[in-house]
């Protein structure tokens, strides 16, 4: 049966449930698609520990389409506060033990996915264990995400890779095919976004659909993955792999807190330059980021930009008409 044509999200990180929500504002017919080769954080230790893909990103878009009333909401958002469980996701240990039993991470997803009464669907973009690899410009090849974010020193990027190779799922290449609009969500340039695009049979898929496809941009560099990439160079990096530029970009032009940047500058991150011109019909620009209230709280108790939460994100009621326009 031929896959109802719907809006699909590409992303992994804080930035993809940033994104359902904005489009979930004007429209219930969305689609997920979510990254599997993150190894950081304790979702990395899942991975190493079991041998699984990776699932926090997966949870992560879960946890946010969650209905409010159910206590899946608790579920997959809880972590951990003490002791030796400390960060630990709850969310990340019941996909994992739905993947260990049903030897899928797809079929635990769409498990998980009934039992809460989420709506959308939410689709691993393979259900392989593989890892992003980066061959740099003095030959060495890094691999995996955390360590190509913190390999010393920052030698630039050949190409990147998954070692083994991934391949995207048939219900993935078959909803990115029957797309009526395509959004990547803002993240890992190198290691998250690209780290999709890379599964096999992908970038097929775009060519065939000539549906539009919507680039959120970052709103700041990340350190290890996009230093110094100005929106441009941003495009430019997704083309080399998609084999051609978004057709639209939304870009943030709204003023970042002075206290706030000055943190990120600390950790090596800088504003992304707008250097995109004004191409009519190309770029959306409009004030997004969103006022994180307790972000300070979190910097005191030592929550690194690298380890810890996202402090300056979009925020989905500014991002939710600019997403509108650019995908009429």
């Amino acid at each position: 049966m031929k896959r109802r044509a719907t809006i699909v999200t590409i992303g992994g990180g804080t930035g993809h449930p940033i994104v359902l929500e904005a489009l979930l504002r004007f429209t219930r017919d969305v689609t997920a698609v979510v990254g599997v080769t993150d190894n950081g954080g304790h979702s990395g230790v899942v991975r190493h520990s079991l041998g699984l893909p990776q699932v926090g990103d997966l949870r992560n878009c879960l946890a946010a389409l969650v209905p409010k009333e159910s206590p899946w909401k608790t579920l997959l958002g809880y972590r951990f506060s003490q002791g030796e469980l400390d960060g630990v996701a709850l969310g990340n240990l019941v996909l994992a033990a739905f993947t260990v039993e049903a030897a899928s991470l797809s079929k635990a997803a769409s498990r998980v996915r009934g039992m809460a009464g989420i709506k959308v669907p939410v689709l691993p973009v393979s259900d392989g264990n593989a890892h992003i690899c980066a061959e740099l410009v003095d030959g060495r090849v890094i691999e995996g995400e955390w360590e190509i974010i913190r390999r010393v020193p920052r030698t630039e990027v050949r190409r990147l890779f998954h070692r083994p190779a991934l391949r995207a799922r048939p219900e993935v290449l078959e909803a990115v095919r029957a797309a009526k609009g395509i959004v990547l969500a803002p993240g890992s340039l190198r290691t998250g976004i690209i780290s999709v695009l890379l599964a096999e049979g992908m970038r097929e898929a775009f060519e065939e659909n000539p549906c539009p496809k919507v680039y959120v941009m970052n709103i700041v560099c990340q350190p290890g993955n996009s230093d110094g990439f100005t929106a441009k160079r941003h495009v430019e990096e997704i083309a080399r792999y998609l084999g051609h530029s978004p057709d639209r970009v939304i870009v943030n032009e709204g003023a970042i807190p002075a206290d706030m940047l000055e943190h990120y500058r600390r950790q090596g991150c800088e504003r992304v330059v707008d250097d995109l011109g004004r191409a009519p019909g190309y770029v959306y620009r409009g004030d997004l980021v969103e006022r994180a209230k307790d972000w300070q709280k979190h910097a005191r108790a030592g929550a690194g930009l690298l380890a810890g939460p996202h402090f300056i994100r979009h925020d989905a009621k500014k991002l939710a008409p600019l997403l509108k326009r650019a995908l009429r």
